[in-house]
């Protein structure tokens, strides 16, 4: 796009820096990709559990390729631009491990509903929706 020079965010941006400003510096968030690209650009982040697909072929050289495939599956399930549904007890099991202190949710998924039942039953609390996606973190 033609414009002056600058950073070229995108419309949701807003929406990451509630993320880090809600999340502990440095915790882990599980993210649709077009959020978790954007986490890293702030002082004082929050780390996504997989961002930046450009950056999965290389990751192998230091997680086992199960561990990045489970990622992966989390990430599409939250939404975002390949989403996935995975079943509860897989979603729960990945909540489980992963430990994320936030989760970000796109709340137009077609199982939106069953996730955000995921989430509670996780003890996850929802904590603020911006630009149709929902931010739900551990008390």
């Amino acid at each position: 796009r033609l414009g002056w020079p600058g950073p070229k965010v995108p419309p949701e941006f807003p929406l990451v820096r509630a993320v880090n400003a809600v999340v502990p510096p440095r915790a882990r968030v599980l993210a649709p990709t077009e959020v978790s690209n954007w986490l890293v650009t702030e002082r004082g982040h929050a780390y996504p559990l997989l961002a930046k697909e450009i950056y999965f072929d290389s990751l192998h050289a230091f997680l086992p390729l199960e561990d990045i495939a489970r990622r992966r599956a989390l990430m599409d399930h939250v939404g975002g631009g390949r989403p996935a549904r995975l079943p509860s007890p897989a979603f729960r099991a990945g909540l489980a491990e992963y430990a994320p202190a936030g989760v970000v949710l796109f709340a137009s998924l077609p199982w939106a509903t069953e996730a955000r039942g995921d989430l509670a039953a996780s003890s996850y609390v929802p904590r603020l929706e911006r630009f149709g996606y929902e931010l739900w973190v551990r008390p």
